[in-house]
């Protein structure tokens, strides 16, 4: 094993790194130097991975931000009262402790956030950090591991260039953060990023201006990598030339000074990239396009774009016919990463109820969460925190206090008494409470399709009479005469 790995693992199993105040100065370190590079990181991402000044200042924000919250969250005296809570006789169920050490693979988009987020929130829970950044052209990574060497603790924070072998001791209690391309099966427990895709439905209900700004935005932000950008628009037929106008604006309006709006919406695609080029080829239309951006309209249900994850600044949109035709569209693949929903409330909530999904937005996406990557399988998906303190954890209550059914089980198992047999006999026998269903007032939306059914029939009925009293009846009163 190498020596610098193995003075990490030594100071994993000595707990060094699992003090409340080692852990504040930790987080201290870390948001100071963040804080005096910003200049330097800002330059990093643009010559790297293309951002725009703006793009690069929010990854900024959000990595020193993430720092900020975790650094505040840190309860000294919580911490105090935890560690003594048996020796004062109360429980402690909530205590927590640290994996032991967090290897980190950052992502290619939004390098600095997707080492920044897990790299703190595995420090505030009290663990080792060992970043891998390869020796590339890479500015960005050639400068954080100037910052890590000069502000962290070199016994409990490390940053390597080759991986350790796989047979390594350290594997044995290490997480991995795995943001990047490599398989990484034969290592340790994995946070792994999944690869779903996601969905924007622009119901005719909806704001549609406001839903294009917010689509056209996350999708070609960032250069368009981001796991959480929609990868498919699905727009009702009836608003979906205002949608495509509204598209269209603001692309142009946004990035300009690489798209050209297309007047004629059936015009060919003219893009560059591989993945324009396969939309040209299938036949797709775009109604706007530049050198390196797009938008297309695909109509055929069948095309394999529809399920395809998109990682460059390319829109696709998908007319529907109806509500019930974008649930089925939605859920045609494996459950989406993120849904936005535009339309109205109630819209909104039925197709949150039917769509397969991590999480859903209504009328909104949040900006935040394109920046780094997909919060890990088998999380919650946090906007505020891609990771949390509870992922490099692991539970371990404390318990002093007796159940309520430890005197009685333990009176059975011990004396075989009829008293405690009694009661047992008395609690396996009696009657659940009854089902206390409330009788029902609301009207849910199979009931307003009868009723609305019931009442076309019903005036339709009435209006025949009335035509009918109307034409007959003169007859009927000179016949009866």
């Amino acid at each position: 094993m190498d020596g610098q790995v193995q003075r990490i693992c030594s100071a994993a199993i000595d707990g060094r790194a699992n003090t409340p105040r080692y852990i504040q100065k930790q987080l201290a370190q870390l948001y100071k130097s963040l804080q005096d590079s910003r200049p330097a990181i800002r330059d990093a991402i643009c010559r790297d991975s293309g951002y725009s000044l703006a793009e690069a200042d929010t990854e900024i924000f959000l990595a020193i931000n993430a720092v900020k919250q975790q650094y505040e969250s840190i309860d000294f005296q919580k911490f105090i009262d935890q560690e003594y809570s048996i020796a004062h006789g109360k429980d402690n169920p909530q205590k927590r402790i640290p994996i032991g050490y967090v290897y980190i693979i950052p992502s290619k988009h939004s390098q600095l956030y997707s080492i920044i987020s897990p790299a703190c929130a595995a420090i505030a829970a009290g663990n080792c950090i060992v970043i891998e950044i390869k020796q590339t052209i890479s500015q960005l990574g050639s400068l954080l591991r100037k910052i890590f060497a000069e502000s962290m603790d070199k016994d409990t924070f490390l940053v390597v260039e080759t991986r350790p072998a796989t047979d390594d001791f350290f594997w044995k209690n290490c997480t991995v953060v795995d943001g990047g391309t490599e398989p990484t099966s034969s290592l340790g427990p994995t946070l792994s990023s999944p690869t779903s895709r996601s969905i924007a439905i622009v119901d005719r209900t909806s704001a549609v201006s406001e839903a294009a700004r917010d689509i056209v935005r996350s999708r070609f932000a960032f250069c368009g990598r981001s796991p959480y950008a929609p990868d498919l628009v699905l727009v009702n037929e009836f608003v979906l030339d205002k949608f495509c106008t509204a598209a269209a604006k603001y692309g142009t309006e946004l990035f300009g000074s690489n798209l050209s709006s297309i007047k004629n919406k059936n015009s060919a695609l003219n893009g560059s990239t591989g993945l324009q080029k396969d939309l040209e080829a299938s036949g797709a239309r775009s109604f706007i396009s530049g050198s390196n951006q797009c938008i297309a309209i695909v109509n055929e249900r069948d095309s394999n774009f529809l399920v395809r994850k998109i990682t460059e600044p390319v829109l696709l949109v998908h007319p529907i016919r109806s509500l019930d035709d974008a649930i089925d569209t939605a859920n045609s693949g494996v459950p989406l990463q993120a849904t936005y929903l535009f339309g109205t409330l109630p819209t909104a909530k039925y197709l949150s109820q039917f769509i397969h999904t991590r999480i859903s937005f209504t009328n909104h996406i949040p900006v935040e969460l394109l920046v780094g990557p997909a919060a890990p399988e088998g999380s919650i998906t946090n906007v505020k925190f891609r990771y949390t303190k509870e992922m490099f954890s692991s539970p371990s209550p404390e318990y002093i206090t007796q159940s309520s059914e430890h005197p009685l089980l333990s009176q059975l198992l011990d004396e075989h008494s009829n008293e405690a047999t009694s009661k047992i006999n008395g609690a396996t026998s009696a009657s659940l409470l009854p089902i206390s269903e409330p009788a029902g007032k609301a009207v849910g939306f199979f009931e307003q399709g009868l009723l609305s059914g019931a009442a076309i029939a019903a005036v339709s009925a009435i209006t025949a009479v009335g035509i009918m009293i109307k034409l007959l009846g003169p007859a009927v009163v000179r016949r009866l005469a």
